[in-house]
């Protein structure tokens, strides 16, 4: 590669024929518009540099990486259906230090970040491959440099306005159910249930605090251990659910709203419509034994749609939790084929999910739509009502990381955790820990009610019952966290008279506001917790075990650190 300019600190280089020009949006952000000549070899790309000085920072984030903040993360990719663009470097008070912001979330770009042993600077390269624009000869794009210290929520919240006001993002409508506690079957049921059994768990998760079901993979088939090589022709498993409408309309009557399943991606070996749609698909998944389909086809597109539209206007379903979206992403170098309207993977992708929001609209204006992480970049928010962290059963750290990493960075989009489950052979306060780590999101529930003890149910209503009482604020709040490099021990959201604080680790010291009502959330695993103010008064207090139980209520005075016991996975109220 040569260089062909050098703006602002970047360095931008390229193997095509090509020329750009760069200006300052204002001091934050570059603008670079690239032009180029017919590309030759296929393989051409531009790639933009930035070099940062490795000064008080210990770790380095972006939005998917779930449980890595190693400093020397290498790589990371993001296009329409694959994360988001951004990174940061943060500090050892858990600070943004630095943090790079991208205004395309929907081509395919490739991040390194790599530590030069010779200067000690983190060297930053940002690559974007020609190949994928087919015959188009430019492209622009803007990067939003944050290189001031401050909270790294602050930082996220900056980068998600940014792209708010750019994707012209705002709430989509939605029902009131998708920011409470809902039911999944998934790790409840897998592939294996009838519609008896999901009709009589749903009234029992109905009693316990759930207002939305949502029905998992295995109703297309009667196939009950490799259900997504039947993935395609969406037919309801007659033996599994007679009558989905009738399934429906039951979910309704309980006060439940009612989503289903489907693999966006999938056209499964088995399905009938493989011989209809083999020749349009661009790999095959041997684990999944099914194809990934071309969304560059209109014929695909057309024959994904409309099983949608069915789904709402035959079974009268309240949404869809769309997966395997990703997958896409994987295959973006595929040849460009006859028949095909779209050159671009990432842009076919962008059309498909426009397209199928628009008409789902029209049937039900405010369906409920739930992406899956890692598929969270800002150009989705414009289809997803609900974003969920990423599978990770039992490991309650991991989903509460998911869900925080998530809530920083999708502004309005509301936030859901992965599904919960424990062993039910565990004490109701560790089974606790499942909820309160993923307390800051609408929580998806799925374990067999019926197997629970009658201990683990009273937690289950006492906490999914504060979870519905205090929705506005753990949900739909600006939500802080402190620490992201020790994984968000400290998290809380507030509003103007009332603050909702968990502390997640021993002997953490979280602060409080006096002037406020406060629920602290011992999540730490010990029987005690240590709080801090900042001025010297009395307060009164009620604590309560995992189970609502009152176990003590009193006065106490409160200046600096003072430690008081809360039953483990407890609550302390003070005002």
């Amino acid at each position: 590669m040569k260089e062909i300019l050098k703006f602002s600190g970047f360095e931008v280089f390229s193997d095509a024929d090509c020329f750009v020009k760069a200006g300052n949006v204002d001091s934050e952000k570059v603008k670079f518009d690239f032009t180029w000549k017919p590309i030759i070899t296929g393989n051409e790309k531009i790639e933009i540099r930035l070099s940062v000085p490795c000064i008080d920072i210990i770790c380095s984030w972006y939005p998917t990486c779930i449980m890595t903040r190693e400093l020397n993360l290498c790589g990371f990719e993001t296009s329409a259906a694959f994360s988001a663009p951004l990174t940061a470097m943060c500090n050892s008070k858990g600070n943004s230090v630095f943090a790079l912001a991208v205004s395309d979330s929907v081509r395919y770009l490739k991040y390194n970040l790599c530590i030069n042993e010779r200067t000690a600077n983190m060297d930053l390269a940002i690559t974007i491959d020609l190949q994928q624009f087919g015959k188009e000869r430019d492209y622009s794009v803007t990067l939003y440099t944050q290189m001031d210290e401050k909270p790294f929520w602050k930082m996220c919240e900056n980068v998600s306005d940014w792209w708010d006001k750019l994707y012209n993002l705002k709430r989509l409508p939605a029902p009131k159910e998708v920011y409470m506690p809902c039911y999944s079957s998934w790790y409840a049921f897998h592939h294996k249930f009838t519609a008896d059994e999901i009709i009589s768990e749903a009234k029992k998760a109905k009693e316990c605090g759930m207002d939305l079901f949502i029905l998992d993979d295995g109703w297309n088939t009667d196939d009950t251990l490799t259900a997504a090589k039947y993935a395609g022709d969406w037919i309801v498993s007659a033996k599994k659910i007679p009558d989905m409408r009738k399934l429906s309309d039951e979910m309704h009557k309980i006060g439940m709203k009612f989503m289903l399943w489907f693999s966006v991606s999938f056209l499964g070996k088995a399905c009938n419509s493989w011989k209809d749609f083999y020749d349009k698909t661009m790999d095959e998944s041997e684990i999944f034994q099914s194809g990934i389909l071309d969304p560059r086809y209109p014929e695909v597109r057309e024959y994904i749609i409309s099983a949608y539209e069915r789904a709402l206007i035959e079974w009268n379903i309240d949404g869809f939790k769309l997966d395997f979206i990703d997958l896409f992403k994987m295959h973006r170098s595929s040849e460009f084929k006859e028949g095909m309207d779209i050159f671009s993977v990432e842009e076919a992708v962008e059309r498909l999910l426009t397209d199928a929001c628009r008409r789902m609209r029209k049937i039900k204006n405010d369906v409920i739509i739930e992406f899956r992480q890692s598929y969270v970049g800002p150009n989705l928010r414009k289809y997803g009502t609900m974003f969920r962290a990423v599978d990770c059963p039992v490991h309650y750290r991991q989903n509460r990381v998911s869900i925080v990493d998530l809530r920083m960075t999708c502004s309005n989009t509301v936030i859901s955790s992965d599904m919960l489950m424990w062993n039910v052979n565990d004490t109701p306060e560790r089974a606790a820990l499942q909820i309160l780590n993923v307390i800051f999101s609408a929580i998806q529930f799925s374990m067999r009610i019926d197997s629970l003890t009658k201990e683990q149910v009273q937690m289950v209503k006492f906490w999914l019952g504060f979870a519905r009482e205090h929705r506005k604020i753990l949900v739909e709040s600006t939500l802080k966290a402190k620490e992201m490099q020790n994984f968000y021990p400290i998290v809380y959201a507030e509003d103007e008279k009332e603050c909702i604080t968990a502390i997640y680790e021993i002997d953490k010291i979280a602060d409080i506001d006096l002037s406020k009502k406060n629920f602290v959330i011992n999540a730490s695993g010990e029987d005690y917790i240590y709080l801090r103010a900042t001025h010297k008064a009395a307060i009164s207090y009620v604590t309560y075990d995992c189970m609502g139980n009152e176990v003590k209520n009193g006065v106490c005075e409160i200046n600096c650190a003072v430690k008081f016991e809360v039953p483990q996975s407890g609550l302390i109220v003070l005002k």
